[in-house]
C-alpha cells in the first residue's frame, strides 16, 4: 500500500487511509480481530501516525473504474470507523469529487 497523497490532516484522508488499511490487511490475510485491534479507538487525526508504521510501501495503483470503486468504497468504511469521532469534519462531497476529477485527468491522486 502507498501512503503517497494521503493527507494526516485532512479528516476525509484519514476515512480512506483507515478504509484502505483494513481492505489491504485483510487481502494480506491479517485476522479481523487484529485489525480491529490496529484501528479502534484512533481518532481520525491520530489515525495516520499510528497506521503508518504498519503499512510497507508500494507503488500507487493505476486509476481505473476498479480502483476509483475500491477507493469510493474504502472512504464508505473509513467513515464508519469514525462515526463516533467528535472531532472529525468529513465532507464526502468534496472528497468524491476530488476522486472524480483526479480520475477524469487520468492521473494518480
Amino acid at each position: 500500500m502507498s501512503l503517497q497523497g494521503f493527507q494526516p490532516w485532512d479528516d476525509d484522508e484519514a476515512c480512506h487511509l483507515v478504509g484502505t488499511f483494513r481492505r489491504k490487511a485483510l487481502e494480506q490475510g491479517w485476522p479481523e480481530a487484529d485489525i480491529e485491534e490496529v484501528c479502534r479507538g484512533e481518532s481520525a487525526r491520530r489515525i495516520f501516525s499510528e497506521l503508518s508504521r504498519f503499512v510497507e510501501p508500494r507503488e500507487l495503483e493505476p486509476r481505473s473504474w476498479r480502483t476509483q470503486f475500491l477507493r469510493n468504497r474504502d472512504y464508505a468504511e473509513g467513515c464508519r470507523m469514525f462515526a463516533t469521532d467528535v472531532e472529525a469534519h468529513f465532507n464526502p462531497f468534496r472528497f468524491l469529487a476530488r476522486g472524480f476529477g483526479v480520475a477524469i485527468r487520468g492521473r494518480r491522486p
